[in-house]
C-alpha cells in the first residue's frame, strides 16, 4: 500500500530539474528548469553547515543557468540546495584540486504547517524513515512543548493549543539531517 501511495504521489507531482555539470576543478553550471513559473531558492552549504552561497529569486522564473566560480573554496564537502515550490533537491559534492565530484540528487518535501487560532496541524512525507522529534517554543525560545514523533510515514500530528498564551511562537521540526521551521501567532 505504502509503495502504490509513494508511485502515486511521485508521479502527480511535477519536479523541478536541476543539472550539475563540473567544467573544471573549479567551475560547475547549475542549470535548473521547472514547469511552471516559481520562485526558487538556491544554496550551497559547507559540511559543518556554513551557508557559503544564498540566491533567492526576486520575481518567479521557469529556467535559470549560472557558472558558479569554486576557485575560493576550500577542498572538501559541500552540499547543493534547490528549493522550489515545497520541493527539496539536494546535491552532495567534493571539491578537490584535481576534480569536482557530485553524488546522485535526492530529493524531499517540505511539511505542509497550518495554524487556525486553536488548532496547529503538520504533516511531513518522511520517505527516508528518520527519526523526528518537535518542539514548540515560545518568543524567548523557551522549549512549551515537545515530543517524539518517530519513524513513520508519513508522519502527521495537531495539536490543540487553545489554552496556549498569546504570543508568537515557532515549531521546529527535526531529525539528525533535517530541521524545518514554523512560526505562528496566537
Amino acid at each position: 500500500m505504502v509503495a502504490v501511495a509513494i508511485a502515486a504521489f511521485a508521479s502527480a507531482v511535477e519536479l523541478p530539474k536541476m543539472n550539475v555539470q563540473p567544467i573544471n576543478s573549479d567551475q560547475v553550471v547549475v542549470s535548473i528548469l521547472n514547469s511552471k513559473v516559481s520562485n526558487f531558492e538556491l544554496s550551497i552549504y559547507s559540511d559543518n553547515g556554513e551557508i557559503v552561497y544564498f540566491k533567492q529569486t526576486e520575481k518567479p522564473v521557469s529556467s535559470y543557468q549560472k557558472l558558479f566560480d569554486l576557485t575560493n573554496l576550500e577542498n572538501g564537502k559541500y552540499k547543493l540546495n534547490l528549493k522550489v515550490d515545497g520541493t527539496i533537491q539536494e546535491t552532495d559534492f567534493t571539491k578537490t584540486s584535481q576534480k569536482i565530484y557530485l553524488t546522485d540528487p535526492k530529493i524531499d518535501f517540505e511539511p505542509y504547517f497550518d495554524f487556525n487560532g486553536t488548532e496547529l496541524k503538520f504533516s511531513y512525507l518522511n520517505i527516508k524513515g528518520e527519526n523526528f522529534k518537535m518542539k514548540i517554543l515560545n518568543n524567548d525560545d523557551l522549549v512549551v512543548y515537545e515530543a517524539k514523533l518517530g519513524k513513520s510515514f508519513p508522519i502527521t500530528s495537531g495539536y490543540d493549543l487553545s489554552k496556549l498564551e498569546a504570543g508568537n511562537y515557532k515549531l521546529v521540526l527535526s531529525s539528525y539531517g533535517k530541521n524545518f521551521e514554523y512560526t505562528f501567532q496566537k
